[in-house]
């Protein structure tokens, strides 16, 4: 918190050299500086009087104004609030009190913080505006508890749209795309069978589209499958885990291990579809980043709760993105969405990698409660 008294008007000067002022009032307060007149005190002359931390600082003669003391003793005003600056300034002047004003401010590194910010106006016996007081109060961390919530249901929203789009966007691949390159592979299958009737070229065209389509068949059904795996819906998570582990090694040409526990149970939609996309992420990382030849997957049930662990044998990550993904700060977008997912299942995500070559290993744990787990006739398609 910032407190401070001072005069409106008068010339923004300080000497170089100010004297140390012992009869100066103790503020409780971690940042405080006071000025004040001659007729409010009860002093003999103008001074200024300046603390921090309960430490007097020492007085100062001469008259300081309130946009001195605003600059000197609290965070910066952002060259983009200065208008906002201005016309808060005028309120006090006109005897008017600013209570409760949330503003924006500059820490000395730069950061923005958010204030509260509170100015009375204090009057002499005439009732004419002769100074001011000034309490500023750092509620930053009041505004982030605030939003919290707020962003917590946001991300889970997005992330619930961005599932719904994928699941659409899979059917409309399916059902519409693939359909129609079905029924033109059909014609042209047609067209094969009978190309002793046709020219040589034509013959070798009419092969070519045959083997273009299902190619093309192919790429959107894997597309479609990868956005959404059906599977997902009808068999459950491991079984859908093992199908997109074969198809990612494939794929890339590592070669993917995954262990799995017998008689894994159904979960509810939200949990399934969480654990294979945070699993999905992993891989594409690995594939991507690591330089691993080899990526290894397990899915646990036991003693209560849910495990889902990906390793590689790659090279790890640096110190300095170690250091943030043990403070839990996130290191990317694909981390920022594993880290949502895990948080809007309640479980807890942790990983640990290093530079010597030994690879990452990601560790989702979830507790298995009825929250997780599915009953009969779950999990249901989303609409």
């Amino acid at each position: 918190m910032w407190s401070n008294f001072g005069t409106i008007e008068g010339e923004n000067w300080l000497p170089d050299n100010p004297r140390e002022f012992p009869s100066c009032p103790q503020i409780e307060s971690d940042v405080t500086f006071t000025s004040f007149q001659s007729k409010l005190a009860g002093l003999g002359e103008k001074r200024a009087c300046a603390l921090k931390s309960g430490r007097r600082l020492g007085l100062f003669d001469g008259l300081a104004t309130l946009n001195l003391l605003v600059e000197f003793s609290a965070p910066a005003v952002p060259p983009d609030r200065r208008d906002e600056q201005v016309g808060i300034l005028e309120r006090p002047r006109r005897g008017d009190r600013v209570n409760h004003f949330d503003i924006i401010r500059l820490r000395n590194d730069g950061t923005r913080i958010d204030v509260s910010l509170t100015i009375s106006p204090v009057k002499d016996p005439a009732d004419r505006v002769v100074g001011a007081s000034k309490v500023a109060r750092d509620i930053s961390e009041r505004n982030r508890a605030e939003e919290a919530p707020k962003e917590a249901e946001l991300s889970a929203r997005l992330l619930q749209a961005q599932d719904e789009e994928r699941r659409r966007i899979a059917r409309e691949l399916h059902d519409g795309v693939g359909q129609l390159l079905a029924a033109i592979g059909m014609n042209v299958a047609q067209v094969v069978r009978e190309k002793d009737k046709l020219s040589p070229a034509a013959a070798r065209s009419a092969e070519d589209m045959r083997h273009s389509i299902e190619r093309a068949s192919a790429e959107i059904r894997t597309v479609s499958y990868l956005l959404h795996p059906p599977l997902l819906d009808e068999v459950g998570l491991p079984t859908a885990l093992r199908w997109y582990a074969d198809g990612f090694a494939e794929r890339s040409k590592l070669k993917v291990t995954v262990e799995l526990t017998d008689d894994f149970p159904r979960l509810t939609q939200d949990y399934e579809l969480s654990l294979f996309r945070i699993a999905q992420e992993c891989l594409t990382n690995i594939h991507r980043h690591s330089g691993s030849l080899t990526a290894f997957i397990r899915l646990a049930c036991e003693g209560g709760k849910i495990e889902l662990e990906i390793r590689d044998e790659g090279k790890g990550v640096n110190q300095e993105t170690q250091a943030k993904l043990d403070s839990g700060a996130s290191v990317g977008v694909g981390f920022r969405g594993m880290q949502e997912r895990v948080r809007l299942i309640d479980g807890k995500i942790r990983v640990r990698s290093n530079s010597n070559g030994n690879g990452t290993s990601v560790l989702v744990t979830l507790p298995l409660n009825e929250e997780a787990l599915a009953v009969m006739g779950d999990p249901e398609p989303l609409s």
